[in-house]
């Protein structure tokens, strides 16, 4: 084998690049994100939200691009919150094989408890868990792993939630004052993989582009 590409979690990119390099084999990874959605007070709120509930939903969460941390100006925080939250209830989680669902079943039950730990992780940090939360049963979610799409609210950043990637349909809301806190924030965890921002000024857009740690940036668009 001359090369291996993988796509997958950190760690099992790091035991591969490992044994890649007893040969000086060839080796192309992309591996885990936690990625941030930045939410600046001069976006486009109804594009921001509906863009937001997309990219981190979209695949039950199952992205290593999923834009698992939002963070929103301060003076759109309220209104972004009570919208985003609004949106997400009103998806439909079912059969992927029913046009109307939005949202299947995670990959494996094994991901299940996973999920519960991230969850206990939020309660105790004192984040709010404004929506989902919880393992879905009866009826067609007794044929699958299905998790309630979740929001949660108020959480430090040091939690893990904020953290570590999760790779389900979880999703962590934060607020920010200003452009430097927005940048610290963003640039808070061990990833690198992708960012959006959502912003109707070209210079602040630079601004983020050069300043997020990330090797893709999306500018009002998933």
């Amino acid at each position: 084998v001359n090369k291996i590409s993988f796509t997958g979690g950190t760690d099992t990119g790091r035991a591969i690049m490992r044994e890649c390099a007893n040969d000086m084999k060839r080796v192309m990874l992309e591996l885990g994100g936690k990625s941030p959605a930045i939410v600046c007070e001069d976006a486009n709120l109804n594009d921001a939200v509906l863009s937001s509930v997309y990219t981190i939903f979209y695949g039950a969460g199952q992205s290593c691009d999923a834009r698992s941390r939002i963070y929103v100006h301060e003076k759109l925080y309220d209104a972004f919150l009570e919208k985003f939250v609004a949106a997400t209830k009103a998806l439909v989680v079912g059969d992927p094989l029913d046009k109307a669902t939005h949202i299947g079943s995670l990959a494996h039950a094994s991901r299940l408890p996973v999920m519960q730990k991230f969850i206990e992780a939020a309660k105790q940090g004192g984040g709010k868990i404004l929506c989902g939360g919880v393992q879905l049963k009866g009826g067609i979610y007794d044929k699958g792993c299905y998790f309630a799409p979740t929001v949660i609210a108020d959480l430090p950043e040091d939690n893990l939630c904020v953290q570590e990637e999760i790779f389900g349909p979880i999703v962590v809301i934060g607020k920010f004052a200003n452009d430097d806190e927005a940048l610290t924030k963003a640039n808070g965890v061990k990833y690198g993989l992708c960012a959006t921002l959502y912003t109707e000024s070209m210079p602040r857009a630079q601004k983020f582009i050069r300043g997020l740690h990330s090797g893709i940036v999306t500018l009002n668009t998933p």
